[in-house]
């Protein structure tokens, strides 16, 4: 099976610009504060767009930090300016479905960027892979970033994320080892996926994630085990889970209940008639630490470990 072909972002240089934005609820001031405060101590410029902590507390947009408008508007024009390279979501929670209708990703496609984000940013993270760009599934501004230094897994995972975007490492993933779920005959594939409840929403879209040849990333937080396999079973019955490669499985953050089965175990029911691996225990999704996973990227399941294939970015 030939690999989808992704476009590339831009390697990420001291002294370059990194758009910031509330692709989905507004932030915490204090927080984002000192996010962007880290993106500059590294030395970084940064770029923010709208307010991303105007609404916080406030629903003059239901959950969001601005009008659905007014987030595309501003995501556009950030894909637009030459003189930004990457841009980095300012914070998850609800809100980016909202800008799918209002985007035009072969326009953005022709500008590509890598933007970066996780939870609710998976919609745009896998709008993206399916227009064909690169993405990258990690620590947000008002997240990671705004941690102090005695969160130490978030600092690490935040500056990982640079590492990556700056062309330093490749494959965040070298020293972890991973628990397989169920065996079985791994092969390269294209790396995508995201927060399962939010990645499984797309279903029935026009924006429905494109999955054949991918090895599929997911995590969760919060969901209980009926529910992880319900949202696993849609994506089931609707053949999303026939032509993957491999999966592999991110944090499960409190996804646990009183009694019955529990969470690995539902995953082993859902995969158990495919002949492809299931690993678990990847340290990315709903936790301190939240290491950068780049979609769009070719990669593999080898010897319980998840191997990166090649960068996010140009690297000469």
């Amino acid at each position: 099976m030939k690999i989808q072909s992704f476009k590339t972002g831009t390697r990420l240089l001291p002294g370059d610009k990194i758009g910031v934005i509330a692709t989905s609820s507004a932030c915490d001031k204090a927080r984002f504060d000192r996010g962007v405060a880290f993106l500059k101590e590294y030395g970084f410029k940064v770029k923010t767009v709208l307010n991303p902590s105007k609404m916080y507390g406030k629903n003059n947009h239901l959950f969001s930090s601005d009008s659905a408008k007014a987030r595309a508007k501003a995501l556009t024009e950030l894909f637009a300016d030459d003189s930004i390279k990457v841009i980095i979501s300012a914070r998850g929670a609800y809100g980016a479905a909202e800008l799918l209708p209002l985007l035009d990703f072969k326009k953005l496609a022709k500008t590509p960027k890598i933007f970066c984000g996780f939870s609710d940013a998976t919609i745009l993270l896998s709008a993206l892979n399916s227009a064909g760009m690169v993405s990258v599934h990690g620590p947000m501004v008002s997240g990671a970033f705004a941690e102090d230094e005695e969160n130490l897994p978030a600092r690490t995972s935040a500056t990982i994320l640079l590492a990556l975007l700056s062309g330093e490492i490749i494959n965040p993933f070298k020293e972890n080892d991973l628990f397989e779920i169920k065996p079985g005959k791994g092969k390269a594939g294209w790396l995508t996926g995201g927060n399962l409840s939010v990645f499984a929403a797309l279903l029935g879209t026009p924006w429905e994630p494109k999955l054949d040849g991918a090895l599929l990333f997911l995590e969760e937080s919060g969901e209980k085990p009926y529910r992880i396999h319900r949202h696993l079973l849609s994506l089931k019955l609707a053949g999303k889970l026939d032509k993957l490669v491999g999966v592999v499985i991110g944090g499960l953050d409190g996804c646990v209940h009183t009694s019955g089965p529990n969470s690995i175990e539902v995953i082993k029911d859902i995969f158990k008639d495919f002949k492809y691996p299931v690993y678990a225990g990847l340290p990315a999704g709903h936790e301190p630490f939240n290491l950068p996973v780049p979609f769009g990227v070719r990669a593999s399941l080898k010897n319980g470990q998840l191997i990166i294939l090649e960068s996010p970015i140009e690297v000469s």
